[in-house]
């Protein structure tokens, strides 16, 4: 259950929030249209929009909709435009040996301008830092960087996998002041997760837990929580770190091999763990370690340890960088939005 607004600026923020919201999702509104969205009264729908107006984050349209009484009301946009969102993630391409940086440029409501993978022979902090500074000098609307990263992380990056020469960058302060925009770092599978959780595919209201499991066939195995809307970090942002589970046989790290028993089994242990101390509603499987076929046998082997009405929706799906990228905007779009996701 979310936590109850308890402070005059809580609930203003709230109110603000519910605004924006709205007009995000029309092409232009009045005062009455958001007021019935929202349920907010029309004086407090009145005094966000014009508080928005000046600082550019809404554009006044003027009288294009008759009201009630003949008058013609004034109508409101949403400027995607105030600002924009740069998306960047690193990955590895197994087949040219060689790392990579994707990074996307987005509108306020994820509209794409730009969109491409760069080639890094120096995995560094320098080269990366240097690459972000001239995107963002050809963006200039850029005021946010959402970065995702593989491992785990607190204050500095403890644990990135396979790119190893970022350990012990303070990457959220260093950006910061390099770039003069807000920085937000996230876990790989965060995002991934919260970029399904937020899809039409898996986006379900009454659905309050939600969990993502990849088995990757290089990457490594990982998990993504979402309860009740909001990405389950953990204390040192550890949360969903499951390659660290007690496998019977071992370290799944060495006993996970494509086309074997291994990965129904570690998969099955995962789900067992995780359904019995989360209780997920829905599960999404992904990863190229998983196949369809494999679904089956994975819920079958977790009956015998957790009775069938407490598991979870199970579902597969192939293609997660997408999500990935969505998951990124959809939190640098909350925090632009004052979102509390």
């Amino acid at each position: 259950m979310r936590e109850e607004l308890t402070s005059v600026t809580q609930v203003k923020e709230r109110n603000v929030y519910l605004v924006k919201n709205a007009l995000m999702s029309i092409p232009a509104g009045t005062r009455q249209m958001i007021s019935r969205t929202t349920g907010l009264s029309i004086t407090t729908c009145n005094s966000i929009l014009n508080e928005l107006c000046e600082t550019n984050e809404v554009f006044l349209l003027g009288g294009d909709i008759v009201s009630s009484v003949g008058r013609p009301a004034n109508t409101y946009a949403f400027n995607k435009d105030y600002q924009h969102i740069c998306c960047v993630y690193l990955w590895w391409n197994f087949k040219t040996e060689g790392a990579f940086l994707h990074y996307a440029i987005l509108d306020l409501v994820g509209n794409i301008s730009e969109e491409d993978d760069i080639a890094l022979t120096n995995i560094t902090f320098d080269a990366i830092e240097n690459l972000l500074l001239k995107l963002i000098a050809h963006h200039p609307r850029v005021n946010v960087i959402s970065f995702g990263i593989e491992g785990y992380y607190k204050d500095s990056l403890n644990n990135v996998g396979r790119f190893q020469t970022l350990n012990g960058y303070d990457i959220i302060n260093k950006l910061n002041q390099s770039t003069n925009c807000s920085i937000i770092l996230e876990n790989d599978m965060n995002a991934i997760a919260y970029g399904l959780y937020q899809s039409e595919t898996y986006k379900i209201t009454n659905h309050t837990s939600f969990l993502v499991i990849s088995l990757f066939k290089e990457k490594g195995i990982g998990a993504g929580i979402i309860l009740d809307g909001k990405i389950l970090e953990g204390a040192q942002n550890f949360a969903g770190e499951v390659a660290y589970l007690p496998y019977p046989d071992g370290d799944i790290r060495t006993l996970v091999h494509p086309d074997t028993d291994s990965v129904i089994n570690c998969a099955a242990y995962i789900l067992q763990c995780l359904s019995a101390i989360i209780n997920p509603s829905i599960c999404v499987f992904t990863g190229e370690l998983i196949t369809p076929e494999l679904i089956d046998p994975i819920l079958e082997l977790s009956k015998q340890k957790i009775p069938s009405e407490n598991l979870p929706e199970v579902y597969y799906h192939k293609h997660y960088n997408k999500y990935y990228l969505n998951g990124l905007f959809k939190i640098a779009q909350n925090k632009i939005l004052g979102a509390d996701y």
